[in-house]
């Protein structure tokens, strides 16, 4: 089999037929949270943020019928299972880095705020961006589009030490990072680098192989979104002062 360089691996990735209408769909996203900061109040800004998270998850699901069908074969009880574990392994991890090393300072929240902040974490953002930036554009550098696990156009191996494998990741964080230029305000570089490095594990973390008790029959297949789910959601419940009384990205 011929071995493609990374720049080759990307190339061939962004020809498919699917991958301009996917990058049309990222420039889209990004305008739709982003607009209003950059262009001015002039430019439309989110009218529901509801709605706008129900047409992000639906878009990967639409357009890829493999990603779909992988994640219908997550059962109910997996799909809590794995998300209770990413949520409880790294909660603390991100409370005593919140209060201890970054000691956030208190964020003013109104507690009639809290809940609908939770639920709308839980059931809308963590879920729609993992299954978006996790789930699906990463196969946008996947040239043979046959499987989710996001080997980013490596046809021989699966080693993270290949080029075009750390590349896709690279070019996938930053957009996640990118992303969420609103909520970080342009000066918080440091923001930035966070959710660069957040991406990165998380990307990471949703392929790790597991068994039992994750499936029933016992096989292996990757921790997938759910794990990354909830970790993402409790990584927003701190940042948010939630959980933690603070925010980091005070900018």
């Amino acid at each position: 089999m011929e071995t493609q360089t990374a720049p080759q691996a990307i190339l061939k990735g962004v020809r498919q037929k699917r991958a301009w209408l996917t990058i049309l769909v990222v420039i889209q996203l990004w305008l739709f949270t982003n607009g209003s900061s950059v262009l001015g109040r002039q430019f439309p800004s989110i009218p529901s943020p509801t709605l706008f998270y129900i047409v992000f998850m639906m878009w990967p699901l639409i357009v890829d019928k493999g990603l779909l069908e992988e994640l219908l074969k997550g059962t109910p009880q997996e799909y809590v299972v794995k998300f209770a574990l990413g949520y409880l392994l790294t909660l603390p991890i991100y409370f005593l880095v919140f209060v201890t090393l970054l000691k956030a300072p208190p964020n003013v929240l109104d507690y009639s705020a809290v809940w609908p902040l939770f639920f709308l974490q839980l059931f809308f953002v963590a879920p729609a961006e993992e299954l978006f930036f996790r789930g699906f554009v990463p196969r946008l550098y996947n040239p043979e589009g046959k499987s989710w696990k996001i080997y980013a156009g490596i046809a021989s191996t699966n080693t993270i030490f290949t080029g075009s494998f750390v590349l896709a990741d690279v070019v996938t964080s930053v957009t996640f990072s990118g992303f969420h230029y609103a909520a970080y305000g342009s000066n918080a570089v440091f923001a930035f680098i966070v959710a660069f490095a957040l991406s990165i594990i998380w990307t990471y973390a949703s392929r790790v192989k597991v068994g039992w008790p994750f499936h029933a029959n016992g096989e292996r297949r990757e921790m997938g979104i759910a794990f990354t789910i909830g970790s993402h959601f409790a990584f927003n419940m701190c940042a948010f002062g939630i959980l933690t009384g603070g925010v980091v990205f005070g900018s």
